[in-house]
């Protein structure tokens, strides 16, 4: 990661080749963006629950993804199985466009992505689903929005660990040096595990010091909730899940023309 001295930076928590978008309208607006991982997506405790859903997966009708690290670990593990490309399913949900992406990277189209992402907005939007059996891929440890929704309106969910979050401290050093040195005016982040591994690798006394003076963006609910709850003050939030309206939020916030 390399900075510029000149202009306002504004820190993406998230990989570069997942925050090119974002990066680029920020500094068409004037801004520096630099972007790292915070977290990553690392194999689950067990293969067992994933595995045997593979195996089975022609007794699904259906499929809800929570993100694209989930459709990543799914197809991955296919194939690492050695087994035939899954076949989309009736009904495939998505929770969100970066995830509908993903699946169209492995030739899958989503069904049903809602509106404003989130588990619980999913499962509000999915449509007639009563007896239908659907497959969660999801992280260990993840919100149980999605499965609760989903069992109330009557499918039959199997949820299923597919990778777990692991912190990414390859880059926490010069975070923290980032973090102490004044220089960061605003910081994004997508999820709230990046904001906990965030606040984890600059240290407490660092994050306490700089929620007093940095701009904070969500594109989500959950990153929302997350640095709320770590007392970061005034976290805007996307008005929906796209690159450009969080780089204009941003941008406003400021006070760039």
């Amino acid at each position: 990661m390399t900075a510029k001295a000149a202009r306002p930076l504004v820190f993406l928590a998230r990989a570069p080749e997942k925050t090119s978008e974002l990066a680029r309208a920020l500094e068409r607006a004037g801004l520096e963006a630099l972007s790292a991982p915070v977290i990553r997506a690392a194999p689950p405790a067990s293969w067992r629950g994933l595995d045997a859903a593979l195996r089975g997966w022609k007794n699904f009708d259906a499929a809800a993804f929570s993100s694209a690290n989930a459709v990543d670990a799914f197809f991955s593990r296919a194939r690492r199985l050695r087994l035939k490309k899954p076949k989309a399913p009736a009904l495939t949900l998505a929770v969100g466009p970066a995830t509908a992406r993903a699946l169209a990277r492995f030739g899958w189209r989503a069904d049903l992505v809602p509106d404003n992402p989130g588990g619980r907005n999913l499962a509000r939007a999915a449509g007639a689903i009563r007896g239908l059996r659907v497959l969660v891929p999801r992280a260990r440890g993840g919100k149980d929005d999605l499965i609760r929704g989903l069992r109330a309106k009557g499918a039959r969910v199997e949820a299923v660990e597919a990778y777990r979050t692991a912190a990414d401290r390859g880059h926490a050093a010069q975070l923290r040096r980032l973090a102490l040195g004044g220089r960061l005016c605003a910081a994004a982040f997508f999820s709230g595990s990046a904001v906990r591994a965030f606040r984890a690798q600059i240290g407490t006394a660092t994050w306490s010091r700089l929620r007093r003076g940095c701009l904070f963006a969500a594109l989500g609910p959950t990153a929302t909730q997350a640095l709320r709850a770590a007392g970061a003050r005034g976290v805007l939030q996307a008005p929906r899940a796209d690159p450009k309206a969080l780089a204009r939020l941003i941008t406003r916030a400021l006070k760039i023309p």
